[in-house]
Order: C-alpha cells, then sequence, then structure tokens
C-alpha cells in the first residue's frame, strides 16, 4: 500500500516546496496540522515551528490589549499583521505558505468599520438566497481587504431549542431554508474575484449541533442515526455539492459520545460515504473535551485526547495556546506507534492529514495569492462602503417582521412620538454577539446607525414630533410611543437559557407594563437573537416587531415604521407561548405556537 496517492499537480506543488511530503520530518508535519491562535504564537515560531495556518480568534483585536480603533484595529492594522505571519511561513525550511483564519460569521466583525449584517437568523427572516449571496460576496471583498484566507462560516445548525445561546447563528429551524440559504452564502464568499483571489468558508459544526438536548451549548444531541440524517446531514450535502472545501468538527456529542472522537461520523460518513476530499478542522480546543480514562497525568491525557480526534478524521487542530505541547505529544504518538504501544498515531494517518491540508493550500492558490497588503491595496475601497452599508440595510428591512398590526401605518405623518428603551439609542445589542468581542458589547459599535437615528432621519420628512426617553417619562402626551427593549449581547455559552428560557428582563418587563398600561397605542419593537417568551400583557400593544438583530444599519426600521418601506420577512422559527414550547419544534402539530414557522403581517 502506498502511503499517499496525489496528483501530479499537487505533486509538483510539494515537491517546490519541501521535496515531497516524505521528506517532511514528523515535527514538520504536526507543524502543518496544528493551528495556534496569534495571541500564543509569533511570527518567528511559525517560521522556526514551520506552522500550516493560524487563527483570530472570536473578538481578538489586530493589537491585543488596546481600544478597537480605526486605526489600531482597522484593515490596515489587520493586513499588516496577516503579512507579518505570511511572509514568516515562506522564510521556514519548508518555505510552505501559511493560511490565516478568522471568525467572519455576519459580516467582518472583528475589525472596526466593518459592515455587519443581520445574524443568521435575520437572513432567515429575510429568506432570500440572492440577498445572502451579495452578503457573502460583499463579507469575502471585507475579508480580502484584511489579507485573510479561511473564513469559519456558515453555520449550518438546524436549531431546535431556542434555550440555546446560539439558536441566532442558525438560518432557521427548517431543514430546507439553512441548506438554501448556506449554499447562497457559501456561492457568495468563494466567488474569485481575480486568479487566485478568493476567500474559502467551512460548513460547521459538524453535525447535530442545533439539535442538543435542553438546547445545551455543546450537549448531546440524542436522536437516531434516522433523525440526525435527516434533519442535520442535508445542509452538509448541499455545501458538499456547493464546493465546500473544509467542514469544522462540532463541540457537540451525538448519544453521548463526543463528535471529535466519532470515527463514524467525521470518517466513515463524511469521508468514505459522502466521499468529503477537504480538511475537517476541529473546533476551538476541543479535543480536551474528549473522555480519557482515569488516573492519567496531564500529558498523558492529551495523548490519549489527541490520538482518538486523529484517528476519528480530524486534520486540523485548533489549539490556540498549547500548540508546542501538541506538537510535543504528536512526536511521542508517533513513536508510540513504531514501539507497538498506545495511544499512537498512525503515521498514515497523520499524512492523510497532511495532504489534506497542502491539497486546501493548492486549491487556496496561496503561491500565486497576492499578499495582504497588496490586497489591501485592492479591496479596502470595499471595506466598510456605502455599497455595503447599502445592502445591509436592505437585509436589515427584509429581516424585520411585523407580528402584530392594529394601526394601519404604524406611525402617521405629524404624530407625537416617544422613543423608549435603551436599546433604541445602542448599537451593540442591534449587533448582536460576535461583534468586536466575542461577547458582543453592550454599548455602541463604531460606524453603525442606531434605532433612534433612523427615527431621526424621518423626523422632518414626516413632521414628526420625536422625543427619547429611556425609562417612559415624558412631558406632554405622545400619539405613539415606540418601545425598543430586547436582549443583551450574548454568544455561545453564555447566551444559554436553560431553566427559565429566552424572555425579557425583568426591567423590560415592566417597562413594557407601564407602557401598554398608559393607553397610549404601543409599537413594541423586540431586539432578539431568538423567539422570545412574552408576558401575557405583551397581547396588548398596538403593533409588535421582532427586529432580531439587524447589524450596522439598524436605522432603517424607521423607513418601515413611518410606511415608506414594507415589512416582508417571516418568521424562520415557530414562537413559542410558553416555556414547555421551547422543547418542540413546528413539526409538533399540537403545539398552540404565539406565531407559527413563516408566520409574518406583510404590507
Amino acid at each position: 500500500m502506498k502511503i499517499i496517492a496525489i496528483s501530479m499537480v499537487l505533486f509538483s506543488f510539494i515537491t517546490a516546496h519541501a521535496g515531497g511530503i516524505q521528506d517532511l520530518t514528523i515535527r514538520q508535519k504536526l507543524g502543518q496540522v496544528v493551528q495556534p491562535d496569534v495571541r500564543w504564537i509569533s511570527p518567528e515560531q511559525v517560521r522556526d515551528y514551520e506552522i500550516g495556518s493560524v487563527l483570530r480568534g472570536g473578538g481578538t483585536l489586530a493589537k491585543e490589549g488596546e481600544q478597537p480603533t480605526a486605526e489600531i484595529n482597522g484593515p490596515l492594522a489587520w493586513a499588516r499583521l496577516v503579512q507579518e505571519y505570511k511572509e514568516a511561513a515562506v522564510q521556514s525550511s519548508s518555505k510552505l505558505p501559511l493560511i490565516f483564519a478568522i471568525d467572519a460569521v455576519h459580516g467582518h466583525n472583528n475589525v472596526t468599520g466593518a459592515t455587519l449584517f443581520p445574524h443568521n437568523i435575520g437572513l432567515g427572516a429575510a429568506n432570500d438566497p440572492s440577498l445572502v449571496e451579495r452578503i457573502g460576496e460583499a463579507t469575502a471583498r471585507e475579508v480580502l481587504a484584511t489579507g485573510i484566507d479561511w473564513n469559519f462560516a456558515p453555520t449550518l445548525a438546524v436549531a431546535r431549542n431556542e434555550r440555546w445561546g446560539r439558536t441566532y447563528e442558525s438560518f432557521s429551524e427548517n431543514t430546507d431554508l439553512v441548506s438554501q440559504l448556506g449554499v447562497a452564502y457559501l456561492k457568495g464568499l468563494q466567488k474569485e474575484f481575480a486568479p487566485n483571489v478568493q476567500v474559502f468558508g467551512t460548513a460547521k459544526h459538524w453535525i447535530g449541533d442545533g439539535g442538543t438536548t435542553g438546547g445545551v451549548d455543546q450537549g448531546n444531541t440524542e436522536l437516531s442515526y434516522e433523525e440526525l440524517l435527516e434533519i442535520h446531514l442535508p445542509p452538509y450535502l448541499a455545501m458538499l455539492e456547493a464546493g465546500t472545501k473544509t467542514v469544522m468538527a462540532s463541540f457537540n456529542s451525538w448519544n453521548g459520545k463526543k463528535l471529535h472522537e466519532h470515527k463514524f461520523l467525521i470518517t466513515n460518513l463524511l469521508k468514505i460515504e459522502l466521499g468529503f476530499k477537504g480538511v475537517v478542522v476541529s473546533d476551538w480546543d476541543a479535543v480536551d473535551q474528549i473522555a480519557a480514562p482515569p488516573g492519567l497525568s496531564e500529558d498523558d491525557k492529551y495523548m490519549y485526547q489527541i490520538a482518538k480526534a486523529f484517528d476519528a478524521g480530524v486534520d486540523v487542530f485548533m489549539v490556540p495556546e498549547k500548540w508546542e505541547k501538541f506538537i510535543e505529544l504528536g512526536e511521542r504518538l508517533v513513536q508510540n506507534h513504531k514501539r507497538g504501544v498506545t495511544p499512537f498515531l498512525d503515521p498514515l494517518r497523520l499524512d492523510n492529514a497532511v495532504m489534506r491540508v497542502l491539497k486546501l493550500k493548492l486549491d487556496m492558490k496561496l503561491t500565486e495569492k497576492p499578499m495582504p497588503m497588496d490586497l489591501y491595496a485592492t479591496f479596502h475601497k470595499d471595506f466598510g462602503s456605502m455599497d455595503h452599508r447599502n445592502l445591509a440595510r436592505t437585509a436589515s428591512l427584509k429581516s424585520a417582521v411585523l407580528l402584530e398590526n392594529h394601526l394601519g401605518d404604524l406611525i402617521q405623518y405629524g404624530e407625537k412620538v416617544l422613543v423608549v428603551g435603551e436599546k433604541a439609542k445602542l448599537t451593540g445589542p442591534l449587533a448582536g454577539g460576535w461583534s468586536l468581542e466575542w461577547q458582543g458589547v453592550p454599548g455602541n459599535i463604531p460606524g453603525s446607525e442606531s434605532i433612534w437615528d433612523g427615527m431621526q432621519s424621518q423626523s422632518e420628512l414626516h413632521s414628526l414630533n420625536l422625543t427619547y426617553s429611556p425609562d417612559l417619562s415624558f412631558k406632554d402626551r405622545p400619539d405613539k410611543i415606540v418601545l425598543v427593549v430586547g436582549e443583551n449581547p450574548y454568544a455561545e455559552g453564555q447566551g444559554d437559557r436553560p431553566e427559565v428560557g429566552p424572555r425579557l428582563s425583568a426591567k423590560d418587563e415592566a417597562l413594557l407594563l407601564q407602557a401598554v398600561s398608559s393607553g397610549i397605542p404601543v409599537v413594541l419593537i423586540l431586539v432578539n437573537g431568538r423567539p422570545l417568551l412574552l408576558p401575557d400583557y405583551a397581547d396588548q400593544v398596538s403593533a409588535l416587531v421582532s427586529y432580531w438583530l439587524p447589524g450596522t444599519m439598524g436605522s432603517a426600521i424607521a423607513e418601515q415604521l413611518v410606511g415608506d418601506m414594507p415589512f416582508t420577512g417571516t418568521l424562520p422559527f415557530s414562537w413559542p407561548r410558553n416555556e414547555d414550547d421551547l422543547d418542540y419544534d413546528y413539526r409538533n402539530k399540537s403545539i398552540n405556537w404565539r406565531y407559527p414557522l413563516g408566520f409574518g403581517v406583510l404590507n
């Protein structure tokens, strides 16, 4: 049996750089399959350890510890950072080029001044594949302005329980809609703008991350194999057909076994049965969650975990901080195989992983791709451009779902309007998680427009007497109250609501009760990453809008409030009426949903 069968093109690529894969040392091979975060590895270490890829993790800045100003954290700062690491890589003995990766999940969300689009749940509400494809393309242009190659998006989760803190990263609870929009995003993201100039996406998280019992993040998906394939597999089938080259393994378990050690699902199903020839990348330190036998030392435990993940079929190991330990123990695992000692790493499995990484680099055309500063020179004009902001405005408009309307036009010409709630003036909550910081920011996102900004822009056009109050205090009785409440920003883990389910804070519920008790018509705008459990008195509002997490152009909704633009969005999730409903999805016909999947008052 030959160690590796490779095409002549790939063979030429490898021999041009390293004399063939068999000339690479075990240490060099392990360097190619480990992925540190640049916060814990220097460019010189990338060169000396011959690292194959690095990432800049979610919510990290171009210059760590600094304020996220445009100068410190804008596209130029990022391009300089990426170039520094890429130049170091080609100075190594193998001269293999470096892949730089990022989480750009709703626009290039780590970078100051980027256009932030609605999160996936909002795009599911818009239900417009053409729009999503254009958003993928716009995101790629902004990513290219920073010289980055690999984007960990889109998320293909079919979320089935709103307790889950990553629900907003899911396009829908409907499998078909997730498949359609995931493919549309990938098509736009992976557009080749010029020869050798392209961003690669990732199908994540393989598999079943949206189906965990109780909506627990990184929890256990308890389904039969047939249900797993029926509900959670189709988006991946569609992505494989659309040409995805990378798949990220999921933190979750399937019936008690972690995906990162699940050889049946990664190797047998994905690689063999489905014929996936690309790279399977681990999630952030996910290998650490593989259960090891008791009584092992820390090194022995980690060796066991690495060996299990390699054997399962993981090719690239996202090990942000302890990558040196990974390489050290990986070498010991290969020696264990030679000595017939367990745990071990089969050199054939290592070679296969390395070959997949090198093939990915070939597909990315990294040896011909312009360097980051050259890409910046070409694409910086697209970064946060008016065209992209207008696209974000369109997406925000299409994502808003009108759930109740007893008013006709929500705000009439010449009315006195009181805008209430802190979230009306803040843009951080409109962006949600994965926005400058991993868990999002509670204040404002530079370059973003708030709901209040939008209302002010409409004030003169519609002769509105407009005032703002954070707490519903007023001197002159208004004709309408526009109440903006909802969720504070959160991301994975911290967004889980396992006990009470997702709902308004006590402060917001009190504000809503005060508003509906005033006798003044209330237009309630929810800023939400998922359907929320609403108190019964929410039924007393005159109009209700779910605005999800609209991103940079949250101001857009003002055009809909005054009747200049229609509401066209529909629910990508069924909306529960009470806590018990959270454990079911739209397929359960016995549930009396507050609003069913696909509902929306259109005008």
